[in-house]
């Protein structure tokens, strides 16, 4: 079995998102959205940046490789 810590480093979108998710229901409270679609859609586009963010290591990674 995988330490956390493993797991974190090798897979951080699923490790990430969650926080993320978090983030913007706090986010969209603290600037005054109310609408719960509104807030749905903030979530959905800002859980997107973990899996942006390991997209771009991967490929970081792999230019330094070659």
């Amino acid at each position: 079995m995988q330490s956390p810590v493993s797991i974190a480093k090798d897979r951080p979108t699923e490790t990430a998102t969650p926080v993320v998710v978090a983030i913007a229901v706090l986010l969209a409270k603290l600037i005054g959205v109310d609408d719960p679609d509104t807030i749905f859609y903030m979530t959905i586009v800002l859980a997107f940046v973990p899996a942006a963010v390991t997209w771009l290591v991967v490929l970081l990674r792999k230019r330094s490789e070659v």
